[in-house]
């Protein structure tokens, strides 16, 4: 098992990143997987956190190095307003005396999730939003477990595509499949 960026977590506070179960850097240089590996940032996130949100803009995609997480999409997602609520004309008690600004209600529709396999450890995700020319997030992605995940920004990314081919290649051919 490959390990880089740091000492294994039997001591040393810098993080360990395992390169060999991940897809994506099975077809690339040793240059570029050094790259990436030295732009990751590691995030560790509890069970049932929200990772992203469909519809939200994405900078970042991420790599599990340890944990599961669940992919899901709203089917027919949108916003619309309910209605507008006032206070009107409806008397307040004593202890409301100034009224509330009016309010407004947002409904989400077409909240049916259509799930998709969970990833685990060596799986990727978020990098649709960095190709897209909206950056909007195409999926929700939960965790299932504790997780140990590494971010790569959007900065990072753009820059190691510029310099590695193969990258760009592979993120594009992976997000086509998905």
């Amino acid at each position: 098992m490959e390990q880089a960026g740091g000492a294994h977590a039997g001591g040393s506070s810098e993080p360990s990143v395992n390169t060999s179960g991940v897809e994506i850097f099975q077809n690339v240089t040793p240059q570029c997987t050094v790259s990436i590996v030295e732009a990751l940032v590691p995030v560790i996130m509890l069970p049932r956190e929200y990772v992203m949100v469909q519809g939200q803009p994405g900078d970042e995609m991420f790599f599990i190095n340890r944990g599961f997480v669940q992919v899901t999409q709203f089917v027919n997602f949108q916003e619309a307003p309910i209605r507008q609520l006032t206070d009107g004309a409806r008397r307040r008690p004593a202890s409301h005396p100034r009224p509330r600004a009016p309010r407004r209600l947002l409904r989400l529709q077409g909240l049916t999730r259509r799930a998709r396999a969970p990833l685990a450890a060596g799986g990727h995700f978020g990098e649709i939003a960095l190709l897209n020319a909206n950056g909007r997030r195409t999926a929700n992605v939960v965790t299932i477990s504790f997780c140990d995940l590494q971010m790569l920004d959007r900065k990072s990314f753009s820059r190691i595509q510029k310099e590695h081919d193969e990258f760009r290649e592979q993120v594009k051919a992976y997000s086509d499949a998905r």
